[in-house]
């Protein structure tokens, strides 16, 4: 669940498809140098502070913006299926007609959804740094899990309506506490129809920017009633050509850090084998929404969910294909092995960090698919509540220094709301993700049952 913000830059333009700017920044390290020179503007702190605060992350793995004095967000569709669907029923297809609320009366409470605001943002890495030097293994975990329950713990502060969470940034080179105002009633407004949100049939926007309605609406909602924002304003009139624009949102992680080894880990191994089962069950659903307007309800927004996860595999593992990026990676990474070796402090606390992540990654691809094969019936929506609910009882229980990371006190209002808010599961549908994992499952046990048999069965032949 990637929580940090950042900012990006694209220089839009009327004629030709907006060009993205080399950058991606968190808002405490914007380069206003370089940006003034590249694009002749540069944000002001005051209207940063201003995007900042009202960049919205929904149930961690969406960004949206609130727009105005009375909570009212705004996000993409796709964000919204699971809440969307959750008010369809038979012979009613919410995802296909669409959702409005003409008054605030009519808006729909979206169950389990939460939607955290930024408050405030404190860089720590003085202090992690010095509790983390000279550790390693599981010395170094214990200790980030130390601290890291610490610093959140306090930042909460018991307030159930505040959120704080430890942020890594260049692979712990960096450490902020960012916290967080958490909206746990959060209500739709709008979600356009289905053929509207995803003109063309693309599911998402990974491949191109598509012509469709792809917005949504929400609003917050304190003690019952709508939360008093700051949000930003509209301008009503159309990007000049040329015009910066900046963007700002939660996004997920890059593979930019990875050697050559754990990169053709992910082209060899990793990324063919999830494109294999990706693109099975993906099969299946398309069989499955065929068969009937009501298949197709009960199952066209985790279809869409699906989609997504499978386009960019996919994207992936052709980028990973390609020679030309694999010769720069590798063009890279001898050039930081050479600077490393130069260097005798370098050379002696991690000159062999690369030779060791290389056999790592050979011994992680004897077993990786049994291990990817161990785990497979999370695709039933009603087991992965049933595991959730069993693994909470048992993490609870604990005293909160035995505890997993994401079981802390700190965490609990997160984790009663995402187990028992109520929700829907169409039996049709989970039997069909359950069966598939099951399938899966036999397939892992074969595989298993046929290397013990070989092992036996060799160890035999070989004592004659």
């Amino acid at each position: 669940m990637f929580r940090y913000l950042c900012c990006a830059a694209v220089l839009a333009g009327l004629a030709a498809p907006a060009q993205g700017e080399e950058g991606f920044w968190t808002f405490d390290a914007l380069p206003a140098q370089k940006i003034a020179a590249s694009l002749g503007v540069v944000p002001t702190p005051d209207a940063l502070n201003r995007v900042r605060a009202a960049a919205v992350s929904l149930n961690g793995d969406c960004s949206a913006v609130i727009a105005g004095a009375s909570g009212l967000l705004i996000t993409n569709s796709h964000c919204v299926n699971d809440c969307v669907k959750s008010f369809s029923g038979t012979g009613r297809d919410t995802i296909a007609t669409g959702i409005v609320a003409r008054t605030q009366a009519a808006e729909l409470a979206c169950p389990g959804m939460s939607a955290e605001a930024p408050l405030g943002d404190e860089d720590v890495s003085a202090r992690l740094q010095a509790a983390l030097t000279g550790l390693a293994g599981d010395a170094y975990n214990a200790a980030l899990e130390r601290e890291t329950g610490a610093l959140v713990g306090k930042c909460q502060g018991g307030d159930e309506t505040r959120s704080c969470h430890l942020v890594s940034y260049f692979d712990g080179a960096a450490y902020h506490l960012q916290s967080f105002r958490i909206y746990r009633d959060v209500r739709l407004v709008f979600a356009p129809e289905d053929a509207a949100a995803n003109f063309g049939g693309d599911p998402d926007n990974f491949n191109f920017p598509r012509y469709g309605f792809d917005v949504a609406l929400l609003r917050l909602y304190d003690q019952g009633a709508p939360a008093k924002t700051a949000g930003l304003n509209f301008r009503a009139m159309a990007l000049r050509e040329g015009e910066p624009v900046f963007t700002a949102g939660y996004p997920g992680a890059t593979t930019r850090h990875y050697t050559v080894a754990q990169l053709e880990t992910m082209r060899d191994a990793n990324l063919p084998w999830s494109a294999i089962r990706l693109s099975e069950i993906r099969g299946q659903l398309v069989q499955f929404i065929a068969q009937s307007p009501e298949n197709a309800r009960i199952a066209t927004a985790y279809f869409y969910d699906l989609e997504n996860t499978f386009k960019s595999t996919r994207g992936e593992l052709e980028a990973l294909a390609d020679p030309a990026a694999m010769a720069r990676k590798r063009e890279e990474e001898a050039e930081l092995k050479a600077r490393i070796a130069a260097d005798p402090i370098l050379s002696a606390s991690v000159g062999q960090a690369y030779a060791e992540i290389e056999a790592a990654e050979r011994t992680y691809r004897s077993f990786y698919r049994n291990l990817d094969l161990a785990g497979p019936i999370s695709y039933s929506g009603l087991w992965g509540v049933a595991a959730g609910l069993v693994r909470a009882a048992r993490e609870l229980a604990k005293p909160e220094a035995e505890r997993r990371s994401e079981y802390t006190e700190a965490n609990r209002p997160d984790i009663e709301q995402d187990l028992l808010t109520e929700q829907t599961f169409e039996p049709k549908l989970d039997e069909l993700r359950l069966a598939f994992g099951f399938a899966l499952e036999l397939v892992f046990f074969f595989t298993l049952f046929s290397q013990l048999f070989l092992t036996l069965f060799v160890t035999i032949i070989g004592s004659c």
